[in-house]
């Protein structure tokens, strides 16, 4: 060892003390041991005796062991050294400072010194020396033999050695000491004396299957144990490797053997203590005030084994209890469903085993018995036990299953389907009566479980389902009237109730209109509304019992309006829906009404209207046409308007006129004023009423509230031509607070354009009669006179003439019945438009009057159309109409002139000699 030259100074009062020391060590020695003391000599290693490099090795302990310095800095041990023994508690005690050694660097170099310490070899026992120095105080020693480098153990074993050995070796016994401080890094201190511990067990009083058991022994110590009638919670087998000591870990009964015995949990195992083997100790030898010096420690025991039983035993008796969840609502005619979760409870004393099991891990079988009370308008009171009335619903049962036990739910569906509305409550029990043998072995002697009647979660509620049936108010309503239906609503079974008070529910009324009469109407599903059915609106009311309820009567109230126009019915559909209800629509039943029921169909009444033109009017004569209402009016009136068209005309090249009809090229289409187009047949003039037609109209029109007769505008002809009339019938829409319509009228009744009675021909005839001579008065017996008319404008298709003659006194003017004395054949009319450069001429048949006065003669030609309608009637009276007769009195068989019968007779005798005349004429011819 090297002696520094700080420490000189010092010599002569270290000296000193040493020959103290040693004479008192020698003194005890002597007193306590009676062994002389040795000098510690030299072993194997590299340096120098002297203080200059110090020995840099092993010295030989006197009991000849190898031991090493753990002072670095202080003198090699040259004087008589001491045994100290195993030492646990050291210090490293150097002019650099001082070091007290952990038991983890005491089992480091007990490890080195024992195991490669002990050598012949100079380059090991150097490298050894190296490393217990670096282990034991590495701060003294890189600060001693003037090393300034850091603090890194090769470079410093090159410095301290390289004057002594040569680099080469210098180099190779640094490096075996960096190898051996690496191998001691891992080593660790064990307990002097070995490890030992027992295991103990604890015992869960409120579940005796529960507890834990503990290793209580040598702290660090890890090992195996193995439980007899027991398992590891954690891993559900009897062993567990890897425990610690002094760790609780829970365990879990498993009974020896089946029938309920008491029984208890033992284990046995083995541990290893902590540590590689090396004790935290070294063999101390002390040289007085030179160096301290460590020799091979204690080696420690590593395993030792442990035993164990629980403290008491254990009890396997439990108390199974079911709790219940039913299902909320159970719709009629179903089967009550009840989901069971079972459980154990706590006994008096607090104990709740868990659910026994046998051997091979199967569950005990437990059955629960379920009777199912109802029906009740309410959600019954909760009792400990079920009222002795309580009504009987259904019965169930279920046992748990040996693979599952309690760890799954059990869905149990009542025997009986619940066919009435109301409160349904489960009671459920579990009695040991009812148990296998091999389960009541494991219950309380005559347990029994019952849970509370009228618990909410063990209840179901079935929906009220209702009866239903409706009937409109009036099986006839009118336009723009009120509409309202009735329903009678009965619930089939209780009126389920909240508090005592019945549950409201809500009724729906939905109106459609429907443009069908009544019986077209067929009856479907009310959730299969026809495409053609209009929704007019919805109207609720709440019950709160049975009875008869009505939608609003009264518009002001809310009632259902009729259309203010269109044909057909007010369809109504009845309905209890659950999203109508208040809160949850889960008590009711949904009820929908078929649509098209006869009793919820009213018809709409229709007002009818019929229309009667003017047949004709000359040229600033009035044309009109006249409506007659009758029917139904709607329920605020009506209004009436008319419109007049006139069929266009268009001329020929040769003068002839036709009809001006709008056609393609194929003459097969007419196009209105939105440019769709219709086929027509020749004649058709439906195309005719368009605003390019218009002649006149009266928009605002007459305010109908009755039925009756009622006359359109007054239309002076100014053109001939053939005039449409259309009548319109409207609803009278409501009006706000200051008057202004709230919507726009309707059409409730169009006549047809081109109707023949809505015709009106506008023509005038000129007639001239006519007679043989030529001559208008003093016309005599036998001279034939007839009509002629001319006639222009447009006449009648499929029209007629005739000419009436009236033969009267001389002196008067009287066209009556009684003076009617002939009417020709009806003259056909070829109708069309005829203008006053080609008008249209007819003629009458010639006819002979034999008047037995003068008399006057005056015709009227006669225009009919095609539906007998007079279009135009000449004047009585007219001078081109006028034909003055001269009588021809006779003599009567009593003397007296008798004109009318010698007029005949003449007349009878001039025709027979004319037809003798004739006669040989022929005959000669």
């Amino acid at each position: 060892m090297e002696i520094t030259h700080g420490r000189r100074i010092h010599r002569v009062t270290k000296a000193a003390l040493t020959i103290v020391l040693t004479l008192v060590l020698a003194v005890t020695t002597l007193v306590s041991t009676q062994q002389p003391a040795e000098a510690a000599t030299r072993g194997h290693g590299y340096g120098t005796w002297d203080n200059r490099v110090g020995w840099q090795g092993g010295f030989i302990a006197p009991d000849g062991s190898m031991v090493y310095c753990i002072e670095p800095g202080v003198d090699n041990p040259s004087g008589a050294s001491v045994s100290s023994g195993h030492q646990s508690s050291v210090v490293s005690n150097t002019p650099f400072g001082n070091r007290t050694l952990s038991a983890d660097d005491l089992a480091k170099i007990n490890f080195l010194v024992t195991k490669f310490g002990q050598t012949n070899s100079d380059r090991e026992a150097s490298a050894v020396n190296f490393a217990v120095k670096y282990i034991a105080n590495p701060g003294a020693m890189f600060r001693s033999h003037n090393w300034n480098g850091s603090w890194d153990l090769p470079g410093y074993v090159n410095w301290v050695l390289f004057s002594i050995t040569g680099a080469p070796e210098a180099a190779a016994v640094a490096a075996r000491a960096q190898e051996l401080v690496d191998a001691a890094s891992t080593i660790t201190a064990g307990p002097v004396g070995g490890g030992s511990g027992s295991l103990t067990f604890q015992v869960d009083n409120h579940n005796n299957y529960l507890g834990t058991v503990t290793m209580a022994g040598t702290a660090g110590s890890t090992g195996t144990v193995t439980l007899t009638n027991g398992i590891f919670t954690t891993t559900g087998t009897s062993t567990l490797s890897g425990m610690k000591a002094n760790v609780p870990y829970p365990v879990t009964g498993v009974p020896p053997a089946e029938g309920g015995a008491l029984y208890k949990i033992s284990g046995t195992g083995t541990f290893t203590a902590p540590g590689t083997g090396w004790g935290g100790a070294v063999h101390v030898w002390t040289t007085g005030a030179q160096q301290a010096t460590a020799g091979p420690g204690p080696r420690t025991p590593t395993q030792f084994s442990v035993a164990g039983i629980d403290p008491a035993d254990r009890s396997v008796r439990f108390q199974p209890v079911v709790t219940t969840t039913a299902t909320a609502f159970v719709q009629p005619g179903e089967h009550a469903i009840d989901t069971l979760t079972f459980q154990t409870v706590a006994d008096s004393d607090g104990l709740n085993n868990s659910w026994p099991r046998t051997v091979a891990g199967s569950y005990r079988v437990v059955a629960a018995e379920g009777t199912l009370y109802g029906p009740y308008p309410d959600q019954p009171a909760e009792s400990d036990v079920a009222p002795a009335d309580a009504p009987v619903a259904g019965h169930a049962t279920v046992s748990t299953a040996v693979a599952d036990g309690p760890t799954v739910t059990y869905d149990v569906t009542s025997d009986a389907p619940l066919e009435t509305a109301g409160y349904y409550t489960w009671v459920w029990t579990i009695d040991a009566a009812d148990q296998s043998p091999a389960t009541r072995a494991y219950l309380p002697d005559g347990y029994s479980f019952t849970d509370r009647f009228g618990q909410k979660a063990e209840t179901s509620i079935t929906p009220m389902q209702f009866t239903v049936t409706t009937e409109v108010v009036e099986k006839d309503v009118l336009l723009s009237g009120p509409a309202a239906d009735t329903a009678t609503v009965t619930p089939e079974g209780l009126w389920l109730q909240q508090d005592g008070e019945n549950d409201p529910v809500v009724g729906r009324w939905d109106a459609y209109y429907d443009p069908r009469a009544a019986e077209d109407i067929d009856e479907v599903a009310g959730t299969m509304i026809p495409e053609e059915a209009v929704h007019l609106g919805t109207v609720t009311e709440t019950l709160i019992s049975p009875g008869t309820v009505s939608t609003p009567t009264e518009l002001e109230d809310g009632a259902i309006q009729v259309p203010a126009s269109g044909e057909g019915s007010i369809v109504w559909v009845f309905s209890i829906l659950r999203d109508d209800q208040p809160g949850t629509g889960d008590y009711v039943v949904e009820v929908v009404d078929n649509y098209g029921v006869p009793t919820e169909i009213s018809t709409i009444l229709q007002p009818e209207v019929t229309t009667q033109a003017a047949a004709g009017g000359r040229i600033g004569e009035s044309i009109y046409d006249t409506a007659s209402v009758s029917g139904h009016l709607p329920a605020n009136g009506a209004q009436l308007t008319f419109d007049l068209y006139k069929v266009p005309m268009v001329q020929n090249e040769d003068g002839s006129w036709d009809i001006d009809y709008p056609t393609t090229d194929d003459d097969t289409e007419v196009f209105d004023d939105d440019g769709a187009s219709t086929e027509f047949e020749p004649g058709d003039l439906s195309w005719v009423c368009t605003a390019n037609n218009l002649v006149a109209t009266d928009e605002t029109g007459t305010t109908v509230h009755e039925t009756g007769d009622y006359r359109s505008f007054d239309h002076e002809v100014d053109e001939h031509g053939k005039y449409l009339w259309v009548e319109k019938l409207w609803s009278i829409p409501g009006t706000d607070e200051d008057g202004v319509p709230i919507a726009e009228r309707e059409l409730i009744h169009a006549g047809g354009c081109g109707v023949p009675e809505e015709i009106s021909f506008a023509l005038d005839v000129k007639t001239i009669a006519m007679s043989d001579t030529g001559a208008t008065t003093g016309i005599e017996h036998g001279i034939s006179v007839w009509d002629t008319a001319r006639l222009t404008g447009y006449i009648p298709e499929g029209g007629r003439v005739n000419f009436e003659a009236y033969l009267v006194p001389a002196g008067t003017t009287m066209c009556t019945a009684d003076t009617l004395a002939w009417t020709s054949d009806d003259v056909p009319l070829d109708g069309g438009f005829y203008d006053k450069e080609h008008p249209l001429e007819v003629t009458s048949e010639p006819h002979t009057f034999t008047p037995d006065v003068d008399s006057t003669l005056y015709f009227v030609a006669v225009t009919y159309d095609a539906l007998g309608r007079e279009v135009n009637r000449g004047e009585c009276g007219d001078p081109d109409e006028t034909l003055g007769l001269k009588g021809q009195k006779l003599i009567a068989t009593d003397g007296t002139a008798a004109p009318i019968l010698v007029s005949g007779a003449l007349t009878t005798l001039l025709a027979g000699l004319v037809i003798i005349l004739g006669a040989r004429r022929r005959a000669r011819a």
